[in-house]
């Protein structure tokens, strides 16, 4: 133990005990390897939560499709749904396409639709002018449709669109006048852009579908995302049990999105390891410097008969505090910071705005709902990763020195 206690005072660099230069600098090296990736990762897991939350707020959670867009039986099915499961909402809709013509313009458009108290679940949708009324020949618009055609409410609109006969090899053409009674706006592209609503039964006479549906869209009352998974293989199960219909859901939809965040976290992930290698390397060069400094003391105590054991117990338990500190500063700071992100952000736009600068759109980047956004992995990655490095970096240099004898160190000083 007395040789254990002079190892540790010898041991100690020439500046300021344990607090040392070095010390200080592995420390802050250490902080900023996990503040910079665990911030960084927290915002994209923001942002892509999200985007993931509009999705979810634009569109059903479930969609019940027959493959060959012959489903007409879908009022017995909704009925059961609704019936025998509590915490879901369920309502055939009709979705076409078609082509709306302007004075100088045409773009394609879907027509889609729904009974009248779908509004009911589209948290996001918000009528801008007008009023939801699908009844009869009456439609909604979205306001970017609304503002390339200059359409007003109480315009009528001229879409061509194909029929769905199932009779006819070449479906007709046909051409259909439709008032707006409405403009809505939810602040996603595809939404405003292109879709059309109006009353189920007359998108099905638009079609002429012969009283089909294109599919049951089902709702979660709850929106508990917790339950999703649960409430989807539910619904499969009792489809498959009824019926030979497909059960999609807004995962499913998105896949390309949601493929896109995966990838786009995966290569921001690389980045950063590469970024906290690039830091941590500094922890390796101040750490030789400090053994190769001790060269002589560690001679010494090797004349003293203390072990090599004992001498990597002394500086792998001083890294381990080091890396500890490191990345419980890194931790608290990012943590605070992520959850108070939307103020920051708010006071640097606030700023920037008075220069006349504008770097995020409102369309985009939705900053309101932003906030700590860690998953467990992220932690525990960052953080043992960090740890393993501190260690690395302190047990190299220890083991450099320890393949020199006890008469070349000390003949070598």
């Amino acid at each position: 133990m007395f040789t254990f206690f002079i190892a540790k005072k010898l041991i100690k660099p020439h500046s300021n005990d344990f607090f040392s230069r070095i010390s200080v600098i592995s420390i802050l090296t250490v902080f900023i390897s996990v503040f910079l990736p665990m911030f960084v990762l927290g915002l994209i897991n923001a942002f892509h939560n999200s985007l993931k939350e509009r999705m979810i707020a634009v569109d059903f959670h479930f969609q019940i499709i027959d493959p060959n867009y012959r489903m007409d039986d879908y009022e017995y099915l909704a009925t059961n749904i609704n019936n025998n499961m509590d915490s879901l909402v369920a309502m055939p809709f009709f979705e076409g396409y078609g082509m709306l013509i302007g004075d100088f313009d045409k773009i394609p458009v879907v027509v889609r639709g729904v009974p009248d108290f779908f509004i009911n679940f589209i948290p996001v949708l918000k009528i801008k002018s007008g009023e939801w009324n699908i009844n009869g020949y009456n439609v909604v618009i979205g306001n970017g449709l609304a503002d390339r055609f200059g359409i007003k409410v109480g315009d009528i609109i001229n879409i061509y669109i194909k029929t769905t006969t199932e009779y006819e090899v070449e479906s007709p053409i046909m051409l259909k006048r439709l008032k707006v009674s409405g403009i809505f706006v939810t602040g996603y592209d595809n939404l405003d852009d292109l879709f059309i609503f109006t009353g189920f039964s007359t998108a099905q006479s638009i079609y002429d579908s012969r009283n089909k549906a294109s599919g049951i869209g089902v709702f979660m009352k709850n929106r508990d995302m917790k339950e999703y998974k649960n409430k989807l293989n539910i619904l499969k199960e009792y489809i498959k049990n009824v019926s030979y219909y497909k059960v999609n859901d807004w995962e499913k939809l998105n896949s390309n999105i949601l493929f896109s965040f995966k990838w786009e976290k995966t290569i921001m992930t690389v980045v950063l390891v590469i970024i906290i290698i690039a830091c941590l390397f500094s922890v390796y060069v101040g750490y030789n410097v400090v053994i190769s400094d001790k060269k002589i003391d560690l001679g010494i105590l090797g004349v003293l008969g203390l072990d090599s054991l004992k001498i990597k117990k002394i500086f792998i338990l001083k890294g381990i505090l080091m890396g500890f500190i490191g990345i419980f500063l890194g931790l608290s700071l990012s943590g605070f910071m992520l959850n108070n992100i939307y103020f920051i952000i708010q006071g640097i736009l606030n700023a920037l705005s008075l220069l006349g600068i504008k770097i995020l759109s409102a369309k985009i980047y939705y900053t309101a709902s932003l906030g700590l956004n860690w998953d467990f992995f992220d932690i525990f990655i960052i953080s043992l990763f960090n740890m393993f490095i501190v260690i690395f970096a302190v047990f190299l240099p220890i083991k450099k020195i320890e393949k020199s004898t006890i008469s070349e160190i000390i003949r070598n000083k």
